[in-house]
């Protein structure tokens, strides 16, 4: 009876295994990887397998379970969390902060301005882990931006 339910593990295994490999034609999974701190991280990796142009529409190919408010024409209005408002007053309400090579951005639509092509990696902080780095503000989460140098 073990080996029974032992064999039968092993095919579902298998053909789970299969069935991914399949679903992504050999390419990884694009979804941000998930730290023991908590951040994830769009690797170098996901990011030369991503399709999308420019940050906004890799933040929205990634799945990264932040909400990307956009126009009915596709233009960038904003960047929210998807839990909604918190329990305590954000200044700024829930806009998530986007940091890029450490300069804050006042507004999330100059994402769509960041061509994919110059991105080294994406790091995504929580609300808890963004305010003890970047103060008040970073209330609803951090979104840091590390660009390429360029080669002269």
């Amino acid at each position: 009876m073990a080996t029974s339910c032992r064999a039968r593990r092993l095919a579902m295994a298998v053909l789970i295994v299969a069935c991914v490999a399949a679903c992504h034609n050999g390419t990884p999974p694009l979804a941000p990887i998930h730290m023991n701190d908590g951040s994830r991280w769009i690797t170098p990796d996901i990011i030369a397998h991503a399709s999308s142009t420019n940050a906004w529409d890799l933040l929205r190919e990634c799945n990264t379970g932040y909400r990307l408010v956009e126009t009915s024409s596709g233009a960038a209005v904003k960047l929210t969390t998807r839990r909604g408002r918190s329990s305590f007053l954000l200044q700024g309400g829930d806009l998530i902060l986007v940091v890029l090579d450490g300069v804050r951005l006042n507004d999330a639509r100059y994402l769509r301005d960041i061509p994919t092509s110059t991105i080294l990696s994406v790091q995504m902080l929580n609300g808890i882990d963004g305010t003890t780095l970047y103060g008040t503000n970073a209330g609803a989460g951090v979104i840091l931006v590390t660009t390429r140098i360029p080669q002269s």
